[in-house]
């Protein structure tokens, strides 16, 4: 589902999880979600390591992920 972005990653750090798994609907017809964009999302998952958070992804959409991930995280200087 959607989010704003601030608020819910500082809500996920605040609860100190082992790790996040990030990932779309794989059942879009059987349970409409109001999705984030790719790009909001990919800030996510760059916000959530920045913070020391494990992230795993799944069910992400194919397109642009792989194209946009290096490019976002070297933007947002992603710590390994």
């Amino acid at each position: 589902m959607d989010f704003d972005l601030d608020v819910f990653a500082d809500w996920i750090v605040s609860i100190g999880p082992e790790a996040v798994f990030i990932g779309y609907n794989s059942h879009p017809d059987e349970v409409p979600l109001n999705e984030p964009s790719m790009e909001k999302t990919l800030d996510l998952i760059v916000a959530l390591k920045n913070k020391g958070v494990r992230v795993a992804t799944k069910e992400l959409k194919k397109m642009g992920y792989w194209d946009l991930y290096p490019q976002k995280t070297a933007e947002k200087g992603v710590k390994k």
